[in-house]
C-alpha cells in the first residue's frame, strides 16, 4: 500500500517537529555536557557523512555515556530516577495487560460463539499482545540503563524488585511453563512486586469494557 500525499505530508511534518526537538536537545546538552562534543564528532565520522534521521538520533543520555566521558552525577541521578520509575511503570502495564489477556481468553472459551464475535475477540487480544510487547520493551530499555547507572551512583538493592526480564517471565500467575506441573509451577518474579494483585478486573473497569466490545 502506497502512502497518500496527505500521509506523506503528515509524516514529513512529524519528522520536522522531531528534528527541531532534537536540535534543541543538542544545544541544551552542549551547555550542560560540553564533553559530549568529541562523542558526537566520532558518531558523525562513523555515519559516512549521511544524515541521521531524527527518530534514529542517539541522545547520549548518561546511561549511554557510561564512563566514556565525564558526566555530572546530578544528571546521572535524574536519569536513574526516570528509569527506575519507567521500569516499575512497565511492570504495572504488564500486570494489567496479562490479567486482561487471561480474562478475555477464559471468557472467549466459555462464552464466545459465532464468527463475528470470535473475530472481535481475536482483534482485542492482538491489541493486548501489542501492549504487552511494548511494556516489555520499555522494561528492557529501562533495566539496561539501570545496569549502567547503578555502579556509577553506588546504587544497590534494586535488583531484587527489578530483575532481568526473560520471555518466559512474561506470563500470568496461573500459567504453567513447558515441563512444569501444577505442583511444581513457579510464580514468575514479575508478580512479586508490591501491588501486583491477582484481581482479574482492573479498578477502572477496563476489562468489562473490553469484554463488551467483543459482543
Amino acid at each position: 500500500m502506497h502512502a497518500t500525499d496527505n500521509q506523506e505530508g503528515k509524516l514529513l511534518q512529524r519528522n520536522n517537529i522531531l528534528q527541531r526537538r532534537v536540535d534543541s536537545w543538542v544545544k541544551m546538552q552542549e551547555l550542560y555536557m560540553p564533553t559530549l562534543a568529541n562523542l558526537r564528532i566520532n558518531e558523525r565520522s562513523t555515519s559516512s557523512g549521511t544524515d541521521i534521521a531524527p527518530d534514529s538520533f542517539k541522545l547520549w543520555l548518561p546511561s549511554q555515556i557510561g564512563r566514556a566521558v565525564p558526566c555530572d552525577s546530578r544528571l546521572q541521578r535524574l536519569e536513574w530516577r526516570l528509569r527506575y520509575a519507567q521500569a516499575h511503570d512497565a511492570l504495572r502495564s504488564l500486570h494489567s495487560n496479562l490479567r486482561a489477556q487471561t480474562t478475555i481468553l477464559k471468557y472467549k472459551d466459555r462464552n464466545i460463539r459465532g464468527q463475528g464475535a470470535n473475530t472481535r475477540a481475536r482483534n482485542t487480544l492482538k491489541g493486548i499482545e501489542s501492549r504487552i510487547e511494548a511494556a516489555a520493551n520499555r522494561y528492557w530499555r529501562a533495566h539496561k540503563a539501570l545496569v549502567v547507572l547503578s555502579p556509577l551512583l553506588n546504587e544497590t538493592g534494586w535488583h531484587s524488585s527489578l530483575q532481568p526480564l526473560n520471555r518466559e517471565d512474561i506470563r500470568f500467575m496461573s500459567d504453567v511453563l513447558w515441563g512444569e506441573t501444577e505442583g511444581s509451577r513457579k510464580l514468575s518474579w514479575i508478580w512479586n512486586m508490591r501491588g501486583a494483585a491477582p484481581d482479574e478486573m482492573d479498578n477502572d473497569g477496563s476489562l468489562e469494557g473490553k469484554i463488551s466490545v467483543i459482543h
